[in-house]
């Protein structure tokens, strides 16, 4: 389906119809018309972002699934799932290797990492700190003589040649 109005109007036809809702039901319950109801339902015309969330509660089901189905929505969950679990990955990581630093540190080991210097130093830092220290990396990172040359996707594509190599 390419038609956005028309993929809604069936979601909500037939999560209508698994609950033995009919037409009449459903413009009742919103206080519509029957008539507003087929038009959404035959992709005619469009349900308002305020109406799919009214329309989600009455049949019991959220709006995202409304909007790109449940397919769709499941698969934002498990994403949304697998960020959470990404991000505790990475705070314990984070954390052990904060402890790493600074038993490196009270050990007198130091490192010639220049980001586990900056680690080091901003763990140091009390929250206030900390956002001052965001702040001043914000403006370095402004001045043209301190960014580092990050080159962008089509600009690495451009230097692919037939091989799939990179040339310069």
């Amino acid at each position: 389906m390419n038609n956005p109005n028309l993929e809604i109007g069936t979601r909500i036809k037939n999560a209508r119809a698994q609950l033995h809702i009919t037409q009449t039901d459903l413009a009742r319950k919103l206080s519509v018309s029957q008539t507003a109801i087929a038009l959404w339902e035959s992709g005619k015309r469009e349900v308002s972002i305020d109406m799919i969330g009214r329309i989600a509660d009455i049949l019991k089901c959220t709006p995202a699934e409304l909007i790109w189905g449940k397919e769709t929505t499941k698969q934002w969950e498990e994403l949304q799932n697998e960020k959470k679990f990404i991000a505790q990955d990475f705070s314990a990581s984070l954390a052990a290797l904060k402890e790493l630093l600074l038993e490196n540190e009270s050990a007198g080991i130091f490192s010639n990492d220049p980001e586990e210097d900056l680690l080091y130093y901003f763990w140091n830092l009390n929250k206030e700190g900390q956002n001052k220290a965001i702040e001043q990396v914000e403006l370095l990172t402004k001045i043209p003589e301190y960014q580092a040359k990050i080159e962008k996707s089509e600009e690495v594509i451009q230097k692919l040649n037939n091989d799939g190599n990179l040339t310069e």
